[in-house]
């Protein structure tokens, strides 16, 4: 009587665990081990942290070459503050840090106008600075605006990381890889189950939150860089007609109160988030197909080239760190290359707002401004930059995917 009703339990709950999976088909889709969002965002904060660090100059340069245009002609003999190459931007740079600031803002004569006008404070005083004092001057053009690059950079990739696991989880339910049929085998490592292109996909739907977060913060960042190439101008010029940049402001703080008072508040600090979704989107499309597709390859030959009969399968080992770097300098290499012309658009979009030499070249929409680009300058103008760019991106990409994989390994020992 006991084995009768026990065996009657037996087959109650039995019938109960069927229906419940009947019920929910797509329930081992919670088995699917993605990132969560906590570890994503500290991962990716810490991952920014270390992009800036290392790319920082570079990328300096690169946004004082993208803004280098007809300011050239005016700085040609050798004063001025963006150039036309890369190199040609570091030797104006580095004159430009030679130059002693004068003690004092001298007022001038507008030419054209008679009105008395307030000259550049970066003007040559007939000395030269030392090479130390110079050196230090020079390592603050080559970081200037790191504090909005920081905050950029962090709002970026936190973001990112933390809608990157939840985006696996949306494209997998979008392409139904977890339910119906498959139901059964459901428990098993999303990023194998997506492949490089899911994974791209995700990344990409990740990109379209994260560029909310980045545009304010990078119009401050391009806005401080911006600030010094007109410094350099303005004293290239000041002893015909120079009146102060109204860009070159001195501070972060200033530079926001300027924006927000003078471009319409919070609609200002979103200059250029069409030029931002445009870039973003495709971009970490092909920055994480990239990542993804060079990773698998090299882990295959790697665990592959090693395999013997006592070793541990692929699925638990830890991704090498050569590994690591590799996929991430490869990634932001694809990625440069892809959108580079939208960057350099987007960049003058949200340089010219409040004035400067690439005021005319900038205004309308991105479309017009990248009509009126190729005008004027030439269709090799979308590209200026792209050199320093690409030399950036290698450590800084590479330091940057190691530095997320390792946290996540770290918070990961602490069972998040």
């Amino acid at each position: 009587m006991a084995a009768a009703v026990t065996s009657s339990a037996n087959t109650v709950t039995t019938a109960e665990s069927t229906a419940e999976e009947f019920l929910s088909p797509h329930k081992p889709v919670d088995t699917m081990t993605t990132t969560s969002p906590l570890v994503g965002l500290v991962s990716g904060c810490a991952g920014a942290v270390a992009l800036v660090y290392v790319g920082q100059p570079l990328d300096t340069v690169k946004v004082r070459m993208q803004l280098s245009t007809a300011t050239r002609a005016v700085t040609s003999n050798g004063g001025g503050g963006g150039g036309v190459s890369m190199w040609g931007c570091v030797r104006d740079m580095w004159r430009q840090a030679l130059v002693t600031p004068a003690p004092h803002i001298r007022q001038l004569t507008n030419n054209a106008t008679g009105a008395v006008v307030e000259a550049c404070p970066l003007t040559a005083t007939g000395q030269q600075a030392s090479k130390a004092a110079a050196a230090g001057r020079m390592a603050r053009l080559m970081y200037a605006g790191t504090a909005p690059a920081l905050l950029a950079n962090v709002a970026e990739n936190g973001v990112l990381f933390a809608a990157y696991g939840p985006c696996q989880r949306l494209v997998a339910f979008a392409l139904d890889l977890f339910g119906g049929a498959n139901a059964s085998n459901a428990v098993v490592d999303v990023e194998k189950k997506l492949g490089p292109a899911g994974m791209a996909t995700a990344g990409s739907l990740a990109s379209l939150c994260s560029a909310f977060a980045l545009c304010p913060t990078e119009l401050i960042k391009v806005r401080l860089q911006a600030a010094d190439l007109d410094r350099a101008n303005c004293a290239a010029v000041s002893g015909t007609a120079a009146g102060r940049p109204q860009n070159a402001a001195a501070s972060t703080l200033q530079v926001v109160a300027r924006v927000w008072t003078t471009e319409g508040g919070l609609r200002g600090m979103y200059r250029g988030l069409g030029s931002t979704v445009a870039r973003e989107m495709p971009g970490y499309y092909v920055f994480f197909l990239a990542y993804e597709a060079s990773r698998t390859y090299m882990n295959d030959w790697h665990h592959g080239s090693l395999a013997t009969s006592t070793a541990p399968s692929v699925e638990h080992q830890e991704d090498p760190a050569w590994v690591t770097m590799t996929a991430g300098a490869a990634a932001g290499t694809c990625l440069w290359l892809v959108v580079y012309p939208v960057d350099a658009i987007k960049s003058r979009i949200q340089a010219a707002g409040g004035g400067g030499s690439t005021a005319e070249s900038s205004s309308g929409g991105f479309l017009r401004a990248m009509a009126l680009s190729v005008r004027n300058e030439g269709p090799l103008a979308l590209y200026r930059g792209l050199a320093p760019t690409l030399l950036r991106t290698v450590p800084a990409s590479a330091v940057m995917f190691w530095t997320v994989e390792r946290t996540k390994t770290l918070m990961s020992g602490y069972g998040l």
